[in-house]
């Protein structure tokens, strides 16, 4: 089964030459797939289309492990592979038949082997649930001129996330204690007073910009000979 895997550049050193191919041996992991899922969402669609949609959640998914390990080179890194089908689970429900499926909890995640996909995941997401020796097929990733692209949509995520925490931790209120309601004494009656701006709006307009100069840029194709030769960014 074809597999898209998001990836960080360090992990390009991983996969080994043997005599049948170039082949990684994956851990259990989130991956991303042409699910029988994307086919019903992308129905007008071709399998050239699908996978093209796949390959684009997995390079997101990139995106949030360079945002998840500091010091990871900014440069989005997707990992084309086949690994035997047999290892893939799906969350239950998105193959029509429940085979291969996951079990769906009631918190609405899924998860195989501490992997977890939520009930809001892209419909090709998929979890490698057991380790797999992977054929390594190609790989995709940024050129290095998108280093500095990346790394401003890393650090708008995490001003996101941060200003998105102080915002909750600036309005709870202790259980016992009510809501000032009352105006001030030059307020008009039935006035509301001015709030102050949208929670996280700046931040949230700062990671927008970000996310599509990222998404602006191709990743470049490197066959699975050639991921010696893939140029390295500092981190």
């Amino acid at each position: 089964m074809r597999l898209y895997v998001p990836a960080t550049l360090d992990e390009l050193d991983a996969p080994t030459l043997a005599a049948d191919g170039v082949r990684w041996d994956v851990a259990p992991r989130r991956a991303h797939a042409l699910t029988p899922a994307l086919v019903r969402a992308l129905a007008d669609e071709d399998d050239e289309g699908r996978e093209y949609s796949a390959f684009l959640a997995a390079a997101d998914d990139s995106l949030a492990l360079i945002a998840g390990l500091p010091g990871a080179a900014p440069l989005r890194v997707v990992l084309t592979v086949e690994v035997p089908e047999a290892v893939v689970r799906l969350p239950v429900g998105s193959d029509g038949d429940g085979a291969h499926g996951i079990g769906l909890g009631g918190d609405g995640t899924v998860g195989a082997d501490g992997i977890e996909l939520g009930a809001d995941e892209p419909v090709s997401a998929v979890v490698i649930a057991a380790s797999a020796r992977a054929r390594v097929v190609c790989a995709h990733v940024d050129e290095p001129e998108a280093a500095a692209d990346v790394a401003a949509a890393v650090a708008a995520l995490e001003a996101d996330a941060t200003e998105a925490d102080h915002d909750e931790a600036g309005t709870a209120q202790p259980d016992n204690t009510e809501p000032d309601n009352t105006e001030p004494d030059n307020a008009e009656p039935g006035a509301a007073a001015a709030g102050p701006a949208a929670p996280g709006g700046a931040a949230l307009a700062a990671l927008a910009a970000a996310l599509d100069r990222v998404a602006e840029r191709d990743l470049l194709w490197y066959d699975a000979s050639e991921l010696a030769a893939v140029p390295r960014a500092d981190a």
